[in-house]
């Protein structure tokens, strides 16, 4: 019980900073939203992760899991299509600098928007989880 009441509240925080962080991730419609949200994004992960595991298996390998996020981006475009409140809409990401390397702003669309959104999903869920555990 406390495995899928910790996955479930993992699931809302991811929803909520990858909508913050990213103005691509829309959620309107409030807590409630969230809510709905996170239980589609856990029920999807729980559901999708073993198949797409095993079926992306030499991927994994070879990208040395990254291509883990591909769960994630799956689930994103069922909740999306699932849940009329979330979606996924292009978006500019601004211009940055990191560690002396500068990125100019470009804007996502199409499957760069959700290939974005959904490793920083994964990217936090892994964090909190690590955090947690």
């Amino acid at each position: 019980m406390r495995f899928i009441i910790k996955r479930f509240v993992i699931a809302v925080i991811v929803l909520f900073l990858t909508s913050y962080l990213f103005s691509g991730l829309v959620v309107s419609g409030g807590f409630t939203t969230y809510i709905v949200g996170a239980v589609l994004l856990s029920l999807g992960l729980f559901v999708l992760n073993p198949i797409v595991s095993i079926v992306t298996l030499p991927l994994k390998i070879i990208t040395f899991g990254i291509s883990n996020a591909l769960t994630f981006g799956l689930v994103l475009l069922i909740i999306t299509y699932l849940d009329k409140n979330i979606q996924v809409v292009p978006f500019v990401l601004n211009s940055m600098t990191i560690l002396g390397v500068s990125i100019q702003s470009f804007k996502a669309s199409g499957l760069l928007e959700y290939v974005l959104i959904s490793v920083t999903m994964y990217l936090i869920y892994k964090f909190l989880e690590w955090i947690i555990e």
